[in-house]
């Protein structure tokens, strides 16, 4: 089986169906009785720092040229994400992935790779053989719960040995195995992931991995999800000093093309071969001579705390948008702020942490919400496509 294609290509190729991920509320879940604190989760409010978390020079570090390159073709592969945009709704500031900082000392547990079948069935391969290599010492917290809907996305960071996992479809096999101080633990696998020995030195993408030459990641692109997630330590700072990571409409996306830097793959699913259609890995901005207080949504007094448009917006003119994946919405991913549990398998969001983020009342309610597609709201109409380098899939 080749290593190059997408996580979704991957199940059908395995003759598994594809489970679109759906925004915010909508998501469902099957852990039955878990709970988790986001809090437990997390470290001192993380934001991604230059040499710690990828490299200086890494991709998600630069900020964008005031004049940097616009893509040739922009106007016309804008229009059709603004088109998609108006087909599927708002954009959800989807933050609901936790990102698991576990410090020195936990212990692991060996995760399967397995195909996407339900049967748990051991996958074959080089490719999957160096996977499993990799999350055979995963350090999982006992209280370890994948992020809520039908991706189970898992994010796995240690700071103190500056390994990071992250995996597609964590799901718990029904068998136990041993882990690394001997107790007999639930078994975890996954689909398809991805390990950076040490994010020091990783550039910020998903560079195929001697020896199988396999290209790692969670999302079909291969970005890692640190990379582009907003993290509750960005919001602290109000200030967002990466490129933010959206998930397209499924369709939207080329399956035959991805754009190099930062992608280094992409889905293949479903058959797109429109060349207006987005590759995965493509960056758009907001202008950076935008002003932002034109716009409604975007719109600050220079004094309040910023709304979460307008933090976004910053970003999109300084570090820009990169589309990671294709999926069920128009979502942008970002951490947790609120403890989950579950009811009758529906995710229940209790306890948002905002205030503690803040050391206020959170100034933008219990939920989120949509930051909305009105081109008058937010300035969806002024996106700019950077200057690709298209590679064939």
């Amino acid at each position: 089986m080749s290593v190059t294609i997408g996580r979704r290509e991957l199940l059908a190729a395995l003759g598994g169906a594809a489970a679109w991920p759906l925004a915010g509320r909508a998501q469902q879940a099957d852990r039955a009785g878990d709970r988790v604190s986001a809090a437990t989760t997390a470290n001192s409010l993380l934001t991604i720092s230059p040499g710690r978390e990828f490299t200086s020079n890494a991709w998600c570090h630069r900020r964008l040229a005031p004049d940097a390159a616009i893509d040739p073709n922009s106007s016309n592969i804008v229009q059709t994400l603004r088109t998609a945009v108006s087909n599927s709704g708002p954009l959800y500031n989807n933050l609901s992935g936790f990102i698991w900082y576990v410090p020195a000392g936990v212990p692991t547990v060996p995760v399967e790779v397995v195909v996407g079948d339900g049967t748990f069935t051991p996958a074959t391969g080089a490719w999957a053989d160096q996977l499993r290599q990799q999350f055979a010492q995963c350090p999982l917290s006992p209280n370890f719960i994948p992020g809520p809907g039908s991706d189970r996305n898992g994010v796995i960071y240690q700071p103190s040995t500056h390994q990071y996992w992250e995996g597609w479809q964590f799901i718990k096999t029904g068998r136990q195995v041993r882990n690394s101080v001997g107790q007999m633990v639930d078994q975890w696998s996954i689909v398809w992931g991805g390990y950076w020995a040490d994010l020091r030195t990783s550039d910020g993408t998903g560079a195929p991995q001697p020896p199988s030459g396999i290209k790692p990641g969670l999302s079909a692109s291969g970005i890692p999800a640190l990379a582009n997630m907003i993290t509750l330590g960005d919001l602290k700072q109000q200030a967002i000093n990466h490129p933010v990571g959206l998930v397209i409409p499924a369709g939207t996306a080329r399956s035959d093309v991805w754009n190099n830097p930062p992608a280094w793959r992409c889905d293949g699913y479903p058959p797109q071969f429109d060349p207006n259609a987005v590759p995965e890995g493509a960056i758009f901005r907001l202008p950076a001579n935008l002003d932002l207080n034109q716009y409604t949504a975007t719109a600050w007094d220079g004094v309040s705390v910023k709304t979460m448009p307008r933090i976004v917006a910053e970003a999109a003119q300084n570090h820009g948008f990169v589309v990671t994946d294709q999926g069920g919405g128009w979502i942008m991913a970002g951490e947790s702020p609120y403890d989950y549990s579950s009811d009758g398998g529906a995710v229940i969001e209790q306890d948002p942490i905002l205030s503690q983020v803040f050391g206020a009342s959170h100034p933008w309610g219990y939920d989120y919400g949509a930051i909305g597609q009105e081109l008058t709201a937010f300035p969806w109409d002024k996106l700019q496509l950077l200057k690709m380098n298209l590679v064939n899939g």
